[in-house]
């Protein structure tokens, strides 16, 4: 192959600096790349052909090979394991699969629509290392460059990239990178996804699966795993974009994982999908207007600016960051994946209530105000029903509804989602309010305000002044509408932002409110904006960045009032811990009841999320739970509870039966799950690191059980105390055995 060195900038030295290390401009450019442990940038010859591999033996290593100007990853391996990419659509043959591997591009509107998959790329520069490569593409059809920098360092790859439109006009587009196909671990099959979505869900069948999720919106941390066999894959998106002061680095990033490419965004629309024959693949997709060229000047503008030497690649136009996305080829449980995930987001800031009585509340209820209207009952009565919330196990009231209704006489509540700042005269406004919420505490409970984070109704009083300056727009013009009737607010518009903190404020300083559930806030699908009024125009992936913003701005406001003010979102949305005090989701009911992983409760122990237990699962073909599995296997994951006001009377008694030994075991919603599991018959099971340990248990039965729980050989126990019974139950080589009632809740200290 002929070499051709590049000329490096002489600028990446200084005269001074070369002076003083005696250098020559050439010899400090070879010099410089020595320090990279690299050779320089080299343009490849057309006409001949290279494998290269990077990593080491010890860990993951990934093979490319470059045919020409023609670059593709062929294969990742871990040691001395089977490969994990395929060719073939049966899995059998070694070889890459028919995209990504590791980047294809969408367009997604215009002349130059379409799909463009490696072979539309051509090499303009490439140079590796044994652990790194980096290589600069240009787009044979499109005025799209490409820059790739792959890292592998044990079994961990880092993948970074550039894309640079130089095209006149704004382009759509997607760029998927990575993207890894065919993906096997299971010969037998046994493949399947684990994601960051809701609380953690499990997808099975890989080999026919269909799935795409946003973060957030759909995704709650922007990770996921596929594994099968005792071996897989992680993927953390560790974009720090959405924390910018500004929202220029922002774009959609959403996990894909499929076998008909390219995937629909909505998620319902992915999973109705027939099995195709493009996977599986697995990897991330970011989605990006690309602004056109003459937005800023073009190629004359270009030759302005000062000059530091030949750059790489040419930034005519806008550009986007592809990454960080982190890999993680691992061995073992999903529990050894997500360990090394939790290191991944451990730089996600977090917020400790200073509020002693909500970091010791567990099980969250609520009070609908159109029953107390059908009843004759009225604000005044909270003290009363925190009485009935008491044979719950709930000492914390949600209160949706609280505001007047749209037209005077009536009693629709509910509907009217904006005008919070007028309690509703019909159940005794704000005099009803404030005795009502003082009452409550006097008994040792709490109250908190339903409000909607993200919707307006159009006919309130603010729908009617302000609220369609804040909306949100779609791509033709029109105000997008996801619930009849109502705007979709733009998180990321200041006027909406202002709006929403200090009406909340207000509230709190007129009411003495304990703090508010925030509807749909980290739970509604992730939205681009095309308002052309709002500051962030034309730039319209700035979802997270809004939400953020928001969020921040309610706490500052808020905290001005009361720093004891309770904030939860809907949503269990990682992005908002620096903010908000806990999360609420309906994990079981929306993910179609596959929440069988607790992997948000094991990323983010600190979350305090309340997790739904009665709601019947959405969408068609989901399963049927018995009423009272989801508020057990919650309480066994270690999950706070929220009761929803449907199954009440049927959860009651497990409800009380729960808070007992959480109040006993404050370990079990505040300890990191652990990483060692113990094999459980009969029984749902999990373990909790502490000193002493702990393990919950749960009998999802209608019938009495014997349950049999055993230790690994390496983790001494000798015995399982009881708190609530003080109830000793021998470990005999191993194993634990004890009789446990239909639907019964029990756990224990470990002893040695």
């Amino acid at each position: 192959m002929k070499v051709i060195q590049l000329s490096f900038p002489v600028d990446c030295f200084s005269i001074s600096r070369r002076k003083m290390l005696g250098l020559t401009a050439a010899a400090a450019t070879s010099f410089f790349w020595q320090r990279l442990g690299a050779a320089p940038l080299n343009q490849p010859d057309p006409k001949s052909n290279e494998i290269i591999r990077i990593g080491t033996e010890a860990g993951v290593f990934l093979t490319f090979e470059r045919r020409g100007l023609q670059f593709s990853l062929q294969q990742i391996q871990r040691q001395t394991q089977p490969p994990i990419l395929y060719g073939d659509s049966g899995l059998r043959t070694a070889g890459p699969g028919p995209v990504g591997n590791p980047l294809t591009l969408v367009v997604l509107n215009g002349p130059q629509q379409g799909t463009y998959g490696m072979d539309t790329f051509e090499v303009t520069q490439l140079e590796h290392s044994q652990t790194q490569l980096m290589v600069y593409l240009k787009n044979a059809r499109l005025p799209m460059q490409v820059g790739l920098e792959i890292t592998a360092e044990g079994d961990v790859i880092e993948w970074r990239g550039q894309a640079v439109w130089n095209g006149p006009d704004d382009t759509d587009v997607d760029l998927y990178y990575p993207l890894l196909s065919r993906m096997r671990f299971d010969p037998a099959g046994s493949d399947r996804l684990v994601s960051g979505e809701l609380s953690g869900v499990e997808k099975p069948h890989v080999a026919t699966l269909n799935y795409s999720a946003t973060y957030l919106g759909g995704l709650s941390s922007p990770v996921f795993l596929v594994e099968g066999g005792g071996r897989g894959i992680a993927f953390v998106e560790d974009s720090r974009a959405d924390l910018a002061a500004d929202p220029g680095g922002c774009r959609q990033r959403s996990a894909v994982v499929g076998t008909e490419f390219p995937l629909p965004d909505n998620g319902d629309t992915a999973l109705a999908l027939a099995t195709g024959e493009d996977g599986p693949f697995a990897g991330w997709r970011h989605r990006r207007l690309m602004l056109g060229a003459k937005r800023f000047g073009g190629q004359a503008d270009y030759d302005e600016a000062e000059s530091h030497g030949t750059l790489p690649m040419i930034k005519l136009g806008d550009s986007v960051d592809l990454g960080p996305v982190l890999s993680y080829a691992y061995g073992g449980t999903w529990k050894t994946a997500a360990l090394w995930m939790r290191q991944q987001r451990e730089w996600v800031p977090f917020r400790s209530s200073p509020a002693k009585w909500y970091r010791d509340t567990t099980i969250l209820s609520e009070e609908m105000p159109d029953r107390l209207l059908r009843t004759g009952e009225s604000l005044y009565d909270l003290p009363l029903l925190l009485e009935e919330r008491h044979e719950l196990g709930s000492d914390m009231m949600s209160l949706p509804g609280f505001a007047e209704p749209e037209i005077i006489g009536t009693q629709e509540n509910m509907l009217n989602r904006g005008d919070y700042f007028y309690p509703a005269e019909n159940l005794g406004g704000w005099e009803a309010m404030r005795r009502s919420v003082e009452a409550t505490h006097r008994q040792g409970g709490h109250v908190l305000l339903y409000v909607e984070g993200l919707i307006v109704w159009k006919r309130s009083r603010i729908g009617r002044s302000k609220a369609s300056d804040w909306a949100l727009m779609d791509a033709d013009g029109k105000f997008t509408e996801n619930y009849r009737g109502f705007y979709d607010m733009c998180p990321a518009e200041t006027g909406w932002q202002d709006w929403f903190a200090q009406t909340l404020v207000d509230i709190v300083r007129t009411t003495g409110v304990d703090g508010f559930f925030m509807d749909s806030m980290l739970a509604t699908d992730n939205h681009r904006c095309f308002n052309p009024k709002h500051a962030h125009a034309p730039q319209p992936d700035i979802w997270n960045w809004g939400l953020r913003r928001v969020l921040k701005r309610v706490r500052e406001e808020v905290d001005k009032a009361d720093p004891n003010t309770i904030l939860l979102c809907e949503g269990a949305g990682d992005l908002a811990r620096e903010f908000t005090d806990g999360s609420l989701s309906h994990g079981h009911a929306w993910s179609r009841m596959t929440f069988t992983v607790p992997l948000s409760r094991f990323l983010h122990p600190q979350m305090r999320a309340f997790e739904a237990d009665g709601m019947q699962p959405h969408g068609p073909n989901a399963p049927l739970w018995p009423v009272k599995k989801p508020l057990l296997w919650n309480a066994v994951q270690g999950y706070r509870v929220f009761m929803e006001q449907e199954s009440h009377e049927v959860l009651a008694p497990l409800g009380r039966r729960v808070r007992e030994y959480y109040d006993l075991y404050p370990e079990i919603c505040d300890a990191q799950v652990s990483v060692t599991d113990a094999q459980s018959t009969n029984c749902m099971a999990q373990w909790f690191d502490g000193l002493p340990s702990v393990i919950a248990c749960g009998n999802d039965s209608d019938t009495a059980r014997l349950v049999t729980i055993e230790f690994p050989a390496a983790t001494p126990v000798a015995l399982l105390f009881d708190r609530r019974d003080q109830k000793r139950i021998p470990v005999e080589s191993g194993k634990a055995q004890f009789q446990m009632e239909p639907w019964e809740y029990r756990a224990f200290e470990l002893r040695v």
